[in-house]
């Protein structure tokens, strides 16, 4: 295993991997940071759904997978928050950390505080609007 990189490292890393078509121009960048987040990320929520619908194991080996996946989604945010937005990811982390701050104030997860946030959001308000991911078939009108 190689050293540990900084998130600086680790972009500088990432950027010196870009094909010159990714590199070409700002759409370029658009487009290559939007389909490889999409793509990766897509690869990680098959090997969930897999698991969840299709009696697919948690194995070693499908862990390592997701590893990578996660690992291949991660690239393309640290292009994308490089190329695109123009911040660092540590900016992202940042930004992400005050941001969920300020949603929680106790600094952890609060069904009230979620359920305030998302009818001011969205002026929803019944409570099966909130069901689990489980309840899904229900909310869509299977039984």
């Amino acid at each position: 295993m190689n050293k540990e990189m900084t998130l600086n490292e680790y972009e500088e890393f990432v950027l010196g991997l870009m094909s010159p078509y990714s590199m070409k121009d700002q759409e370029s960048k658009l487009a290559t940071a939007g389909l490889g987040l999409s793509g990766e990320g897509g690869e990680f929520a098959d090997n969930c759904k897999k698991i969840l619908f299709h009696g697919k194991e948690m194995t070693e080996e499908v862990r390592q997978d997701m590893i990578k996946e996660l690992g291949d989604s991660f690239f393309y945010l640290a292009f994308a928050a490089r190329e695109v937005c123009g911040v660092s990811l540590q900016e992202v982390l940042n930004t992400n950390v005050e941001k969920l701050s300020d949603r929680y104030k106790e600094k952890k997860f609060s069904v009230e505080e979620f359920k305030a946030k998302e009818k001011a959001k969205r002026s929803f308000s019944n409570d099966d609007d909130y069901s689990p991911w489980w309840k899904l078939p229900k909310f869509f009108g299977f039984k």
